[in-house]
This record gives structure tokens, C-alpha cells and sequence, in this order.
């Protein structure tokens, strides 16, 4: 049984493995392989969500308070 380290080794080489792979396959392929995540719901979702992370990951973390008064009063009477 392997532990979490050894999981996270092995993902970090898999990864590895497919960034290769794509970076060698040329322009043509790389394009076709992000046209078929992108058609993926799943894998779009995933992609999307990698990409806001992405872009917010240096931003100072808020109470879920403070995002939601943000939003303003949406409350129902």
C-alpha cells in the first residue's frame, strides 16, 4: 500500500509524463487535445477551475461572512 507521499510522487511523475508528451506532440495536437477536454464537461470544469485558482491564489483569504455581505441583502421576508 503505498502512502500519501508516495501518491503524491507518483502524481507529480504522471503529470509529468502528459505535460511531455504534449509539448513534444506539436501544435496540431496539443490544439486538438485541449479542444477535446474543453468539449468534456468534466474536464472543462476541472480546467476552469485550475485556471481561477490560478488567477486568485494570491489573494488574502476572506471569512465566508465577508463574501457573502458582498453579495448584499438578499435575505427573504
Amino acid at each position: 500500500m503505498t502512502g500519501p507521499s508516495e501518491q503524491n510522487e507518483s502524481t507529480h511523475a504522471m503529470a509529468s509524463v502528459f505535460v511531455t508528451a504534449l509539448l513534444a506532440a506539436g501544435e496540431d495536437v496539443r490544439r486538438e487535445v485541449l479542444a477535446r477536454m474543453l468539449n468534456d464537461e468534466d474536464l472543462r470544469d476541472d480546467v476552469e477551475a485550475a485556471l481561477l485558482w490560478e488567477e486568485r491564489k494570491g489573494e488574502d483569504s476572506r471569512s465566508l461572512r465577508d463574501v457573502l455581505s458582498s453579495f448584499g441583502d438578499n435575505s427573504v421576508e
